[in-house]
């Protein structure tokens, strides 16, 4: 018992030092956009003798500025509500494994390559390899934010690669991308990856984020069902 609450107050105090540097990351990267923000309106509000053509490149810049902070504190949001269900449970259920990566291949990646993606899909996985076990509202959020993350950082000169296939009693998905070159610092927050992390744990399953030959790579493990063992998982 006296372990157990040792062990319990341990993965707490990690879990609130996580949320501390998250959160002090987060300010930094809200810091810049904001910054960069206020100087260009400080410029529309202070230059009386802009050109229209000025004047309408500033407001531009501006409005994507806005959009990006936007996008960070989303993301912050999304963070701590996933966070909050770290605390409870969530419901799992069985989900055709060939279907999950069919789906993924043939139509979450369509718009990608309607926009000039290359994408190669490989779904090794058959009809009659079983179902996975997810929540599929929160796999969508892993998976929204892979797709997210690929549309801010991919190289559109070279492939993105889908691959799925059952290990071992596990559906391994791979994402792997070439990050495409002059990204600005501020750019790359991580908080999305995290994101991906904490919800594959309620699942039960794992998420693993890395670099390999040049390519980032996002890898997701998930159970497969077992007979009579379909359950609620508690988050880690």
């Amino acid at each position: 018992m006296r372990l157990s609450i040792m062990e319990n107050n341990r993965k707490e105090q990690s879990a609130l030092q996580a949320n501390k540097n998250l959160v002090t990351a987060m300010s930094h990267d809200l810091r810049t956009p904001l910054t960069i923000l206020t100087g260009y309106l400080e410029i529309l509000n202070t230059s009386d003798d802009l050109d229209e053509e000025k004047r309408k490149h500033y407001l531009e810049l501006s409005v994507e500025k806005t959009r990006e902070i936007r996008e960070l504190s989303d993301e912050l949001f999304e963070y701590f509500l996933v966070f909050e269900e770290e605390q409870r449970h969530i419901d799992v259920e069985p989900v055709s494994a060939f279907e999950l990566v069919s789906d993924l291949i043939e139509n979450q990646f369509l718009h990608f390559e309607e926009n000039g993606y290359i994408v190669s899909g490989n779904n090794e996985v058959n009809e009659d390899d079983g179902n996975c076990i997810i929540n599929p509202q929160y796999m969508r959020r892993v998976l929204n934010n892979i797709l997210s993350n690929l549309t801010k950082y991919a190289d559109k000169n070279s492939t993105i690669d889908v691959t799925g296939k059952v290990v071992e009693n596990k559906l391994v998905i791979t994402v792997s991308n070439a990050v495409k070159e002059n990204m600005e610092p501020h750019e790359s927050t991580k908080i999305g990856l995290i994101t991906c992390d904490r919800i594959m744990a309620l699942q039960g399953g794992r998420f693993e984020a890395y670099e390999s030959d040049g390519r980032f790579v996002d890898k997701l493990v998930i159970n497969m069902e077992e007979d009579n063992n379909i359950e609620r998982i508690k988050g880690i």
